[in-house]
């Protein structure tokens, strides 16, 4: 069941997403951002990585797990 966090103006559950792994944008000298990967994988909730793409997986919710498959399953 979907929570007032994963969802959108309209009320359609915004999870599960497919994308990027966590990270942080840093500003760089530039004025452009620059992406680190430096987020130690125990840290992130809410994402299963993909096994054929490293550095790519599914996004869910942080608070409800919105989309997340069932204990065991695969992704």
């Amino acid at each position: 069941m979907s929570c007032d966090m994963c969802l959108d103006p309209d009320g359609v559950p915004c999870f599960p997403q497919y994308g990027p792994a966590p990270h942080i944008h840093v500003p760089h000298h530039t004025g452009a951002f620059m992406v680190k990967n430096d987020i130690p994988r125990e840290q992130w909730t809410g994402f299963i990585e993909d096994p054929e793409w490293p550095g790519f997986g599914t996004h869910y919710c942080p608070y409800c797990g919105e989309g997340k498959p069932e204990q065991g399953a695969q992704p």
